[in-house]
């Protein structure tokens, strides 16, 4: 595994635009929910993520077809980023 500590640079860019894609795709589920969140209180933060880690595991119940769909791609970033970031934790750690 410390075979990886020469692609730690690829490995940060992929965490961090996985976050990034994440951000965004948070932005996008949010425009799908079923149930529409309510209206802002304040003018200022007109754009609140009403997105909670629950609706991933069952997104039929809580997103319309399409945002089931970026519901998964969501979840594939995730996952991605996070073995992204394991791995980068892994090598800083282990590897010296």
């Amino acid at each position: 595994m410390c075979a990886l500590e020469a692609h730690t640079t690829l490995l940060v860019w992929i965490f961090l635009c996985g976050a990034a894609a994440m951000a965004v795709l948070s932005r996008k589920l949010n425009d799908h929910l079923l149930v529409p969140p309510p209206p802002p209180k304040h003018i200022w933060f007109t754009k609140k993520n009403h997105i909670k880690p629950s609706y991933l595991m069952k997104p039929d119940l809580y997103f319309d077809p399409r945002g089931c769909q970026w519901a998964w791609r969501f979840t594939l970033v995730a996952a991605v980023s996070g073995v992204a970031f394991f791995v980068i934790l892994y090598v800083i750690t282990v590897c010296k």
